[in-house]
């Protein structure tokens, strides 16, 4: 499975605007000659499957955060990238995808169908992999991806979003909470030493499909 969206940048839809509009002033540094050039090139957004080489950035940058940021065991770590069959991310009931930056990958994620604890008769996505390349980051990408995954997964059939994050991961949960996401009271054993908490939010409601039913935890 593979489909690829082009999404232009904001500054450059702006630029292009602001240009037409009658009388529009340059700015001074279109004026010294900075802003010459093409503008910044879209970003593509590009389902793939996990054994697709431009995956590998993404699982060798989250292996890298686990193992040397977080402090997480190597045993720990690969357990925690291989837990789940490919399949599980993948079309009807998930969904892996990377932003592209002239062809390269830059920010991914993923979502499964949650088998875990939670309310009877709702179909919950649980978000994984979401992953920005350092050299890419305060870019607003990790917000670009989850909004996608949130609107693939409602077009889906799902009716809630759930993800974990490490408790000491103060910046990623900052991120969550302004996105509308609520977090969960209990701490909830991790694949490191330390303890993950828990986030959920309600998606819209969608009716051009239903998340075909399963087995839950």
């Amino acid at each position: 499975m593979e489909g690829t969206t082009v999404v232009p940048s904001v500054a450059a839809v702006c630029d292009v605007t602001a240009s037409r509009l009658p009388g529009a002033r340059r700015s001074q540094g279109e004026r010294r000659g900075w802003d010459r050039g093409p503008g910044p090139a879209p970003l593509e957004v590009r389902t793939a499957g996990l054994g697709d080489p431009l995956v590998r950035p993404l699982l060798e940058g989250l292996a890298h955060e686990y193992r040397d940021v977080l402090g997480h065991p190597a045993e720990a770590v690969s357990r925690e990238l291989t837990e789940h069959p490919p399949s599980d991310f993948e079309a009807p009931t998930g969904c892996l995808l990377l932003l592209l930056d002239r062809g390269e990958p830059v920010a991914g994620g993923a979502y499964r169908r949650f088998d875990g604890p939670g309310p009877a008769g709702v179909a919950v996505a649980e978000l994984k992999r979401v992953w920005t390349a350092p050299s890419h980051r305060r870019r607003g990408l990790a917000r670009r991806v989850l909004a996608e995954l949130e609107q693939r997964a409602a077009t889906a059939g799902y009716e809630r979003v759930h993800l974990t994050t490490g408790v000491h991961q103060h910046a990623a949960q900052a991120l969550y909470l302004t996105l509308g996401y609520a977090r969960g009271q209990e701490l909830l054993p991790g694949p490191g030493t330390s303890p993950v908490v828990a986030f959920g939010k309600a998606l819209p409601a969608h009716d051009l499909a239903r998340v075909p039913s399963g087995p839950r935890g």
